[in-house]
């Protein structure tokens, strides 16, 4: 499992749980210079990425698109209930075996847990700024080798 495919899919992840008034929901971009990427492969790094969040009754749909620092794309979308819950992708899925699951904690912040073949691999908090307009992901955990994995990664509401 790669480190960009979490950083892609977590940013996605949090607008899972919406309300009309969710400081979620919207359009965010990737800043890359107030970020800290795990180590990665080779290019694989974000260069650009917009998450737009849409929300409907129960449910939200979570569009990303970007590059990667080699120039390849970045495309995923799926759609999961506002109150957690299994993602149904329709577009660039995680790898086999792997899951997320959420959890609200408070109005500004939601947890997600990544596990592979049943075994919890990683955890990201998710946080928005009370002005709304800044969203952290702090990710901790294990890669695929089982290595460390740290990251933070910062995006701007548009």
């Amino acid at each position: 499992m790669r480190t960009v495919f979490l950083c892609s899919l977590f940013l996605g992840l949090a607008g899972l749980l919406l309300g009309a008034d969710d400081p979620f929901a919207g359009t965010w971009k990737f800043n890359v210079a107030k970020s800290k990427p795990a180590p990665a492969q080779a290019g694989m790094a974000i260069k650009e990425q917009t998450s737009v969040i849409e929300e409907s009754s129960d449910q939200a749909t979570v569009t990303l698109k970007g590059t990667r620092e080699n120039g390849s794309a970045i495309s995923t979308k799926y759609t999961v209930l506002r109150n957690g819950g299994p993602i149904s992708y329709s577009e660039g899925g995680p790898p086999a075996g792997v899951s997320v699951a959420s959890k609200r904690i408070n109005d500004r912040t939601v947890d997600f847990i990544t596990t592979r073949d049943g075994k919890e691999v990683s955890t990201t908090h998710i946080t928005v700024n009370s002005n709304g307009k800044t969203m952290r992901l702090a990710t901790h955990g294990t890669d695929a080798r089982g290595k460390p994995v740290h990251s933070t990664a910062v995006f701007e509401k548009q």
